[in-house]
């Protein structure tokens, strides 16, 4: 079904804020924007209320529209967040998931990594590529559509706040490493001790890394 005019305005302009396209407090002209699409502003009003519902933006009567900033609770927020839901929704996938799907959907994704760690230096584009790859997959097959809409807002934000802030995902190599053996517990047919235990501690290095040389923002 082909999407509605407020879904396509919604979209465009939610990948602009993720990509830094648009920055954080900056103005959005809602009237520009109908202008250039021909059209009246009744679906830029729409989508502009959903990006505001989901905390991209801030709609200030008789001041204007603005793109949210990112700080320091924005991070946390979203960490923290992200530390509840993402071994629940591993191990979920662990256990609704057949065998024979796990492996032939983790093998090849453990071989990409693999020949990561096999370069001198890691290539960017395909670190973030096997990343999101690695991380969706889990999301896309947990059987729970809260999950899946909640998780894939939380990687948005984790998206937006590392271009914003111009911050990569820190150590790739211990990243990938710490991949892999989420794979091989998963795989192994391992504890669900030993894979909560993994892909919380994944989550907390990451956490604690991205926090570093972040004390010039305040709640």
């Amino acid at each position: 079904m082909k999407n509605s005019l407020k879904d396509e305005i919604f979209e465009n302009l939610k990948m602009k804020i993720i990509n830094n396209e648009l920055k954080p407090n900056e103005k959005i002209n809602e009237r520009a924007i109908a202008k250039s699409l021909n059209i009246s502003t009744t679906p830029v009003k729409e989508a502009l209320f959903y990006l505001e519902y989901f905390g991209f933006i801030n709609i200030k009567p008789r001041k204007g529209v603005f793109v949210n900033e990112v700080n320091l609770k924005t991070i946390k927020d979203t960490f923290q967040i992200r530390l509840k839901l993402e071994p629940i929704i591993i191990d979920l996938t662990a256990k609704i998931k057949t065998k024979g799907f796990l492996e032939k959907n983790l093998l090849p994704l453990k071989k990409k990594f693999t020949e990561l760690l096999e370069l001198d230096e890691i290539n960017d584009t395909l670190f973030n590529k096997y990343n999101d790859e690695f991380h969706h997959f889990f999301t896309d097959n947990c059987g729970n559509q809260f999950f899946y809409s909640q998780m894939n807002f939380i990687y948005e934000n984790l998206t937006r706040i590392r271009k914003a802030l111009h911050k990569d995902i820190p150590k790739r190599r211990e990243t990938i490493k710490e991949h892999i053996e989420i794979i091989d517990i998963i795989l192994n047919d391992e504890s669900y001790e030993k894979l909560f235990e993994c892909s919380v501690g994944h989550i907390e290095k990451e956490q604690y890394e991205f926090f570093k040389n972040l004390d010039s923002f305040s709640l």
